[in-house]
């Protein structure tokens, strides 16, 4: 959840770049394999000082332009965050590269390589299970 909605002061009007803090938090799952914030206490820590990016970010392959993209939908201000149309223009995603270091790294490729050959076998099985039933 983004930061702005859990806040204390009453109702808090939010615009849609909470999809985006969403996008983010997604977008880290999917790389790293968990979760970027363990509790709202976690989200709150991040939120007024801890800088980007949450633990388990560097050093796993990711391209400079990756990281800046998450750091950018992660911005806890939601003034600093980009909007939806912002983020389409950022180098990660029109694949134009900021810097020399654009390429993914090899062990990335490996982990998310190995992650579709066991996903792909356990969905066999499950389905050689249903059908055998």
């Amino acid at each position: 959840m983004a930061p702005e909605i859990d806040g204390d002061d009453g109702p808090t009007i939010y615009s849609r770049k909470v999809d985006v803090w969403s996008l983010g938090c997604i977008l880290f799952r999917a790389v790293t394999g968990r979760l970027p914030f363990k509790s709202r206490q976690d989200v709150w820590r991040y939120s007024y000082g801890t800088k980007f990016p949450p633990a388990g970010v560097e050093n796993i392959g990711l391209s400079q332009d990756a990281i800046g993209f998450l750091a950018a939908v992660l911005q806890p201000e939601p003034k600093t965050r980009p909007t939806a149309e912002e983020c389409l223009k950022l180098p990660w995603i029109t694949n134009k590269p900021s810097s020399p270091h654009f390429r993914i790294g090899a062990d990335l490729h490996k982990r998310l390589r190995t992650g579709q050959i066991d996903n792909l076998a356990k969905l066999k099985a499950k389905i050689n299970e249903a059908a055998s039933s």
